[in-house]
C-alpha cells in the first residue's frame, strides 16, 4: 500500500498527471466543494475539506488502498501530517512535484498573479521527484529519475 503525494500550483496538471500515472484512489480537498456535480468553493469550508481528504486517505490506507492525494500543499508543512499517517499505518510514501507554467489554464480561474505568488512562494519537500509538462509528455526534472 502506498500513499502518494502530488504538488503543484493550480493548472500543474495535478489531476491529469494523477490519472494517468496511478492506479489508486485519487482525492483532492476540492472534491469535498462538489455538490450536485457542480463546484462550489466556499473559503468557509476549506477547514473541512482538508480534514475531509485526510480523513477519506487515513480509512483507505486502513483498508489497504493505494492512495494519491492531489492538491496544491505548496508548504511543506502541509505535507508532514501525510507523511506521519502513512509511518503509522506502515504505508510507502513519495512526493511527486508538478512544476508548471503559472500561466497555464486552470479548472478554477485562479487569477495569474495569484498563480505566480503562489509558484513564487513553493517550499521543496525532502526526497520529492519533480516533474515538467513538455511537448505533450512529463519528464522528471531530478537528475536521478
Amino acid at each position: 500500500m502506498k500513499l502518494t503525494i502530488i504538488r503543484g500550483i493550480p493548472g500543474s496538471g495535478k489531476s491529469t498527471f494523477a490519472k494517468e500515472r496511478y492506479n489508486c484512489l485519487i482525492l483532492e480537498n476540492d472534491m469535498f466543494h462538489i455538490r450536485d456535480g457542480e463546484y462550489r468553493w466556499s473559503k468557509s469550508k476549506m477547514d473541512s475539506a482538508v480534514k475531509w481528504c485526510f480523513g477519506t486517505a487515513r480509512l483507505a490506507l486502513e483498508s489497504s488502498m493505494d492512495v494519491c492525494v492531489s492538491n496544491t500543499f505548496t508548504k511543506a508543512r502541509f505535507i508532514d501530517s501525510y507523511r506521519d499517517m502513512a509511518k503509522r499505518i506502515g504505508a510507502d510514501f513519495e512526493v511527486i512535484r508538478l512544476d508548471g507554467d503559472p500561466r497555464w489554464m486552470n479548472s478554477h480561474f485562479v487569477p495569474p498573479e495569484v498563480l505566480k505568488s503562489m509558484k513564487d512562494g513553493f517550499e521543496p519537500y525532502p526526497d520529492e521527484r519533480i516533474f515538467r509538462f513538455k511537448d505533450g509528455l512529463w519528464s522528471a526534472a531530478n537528475p536521478q529519475d
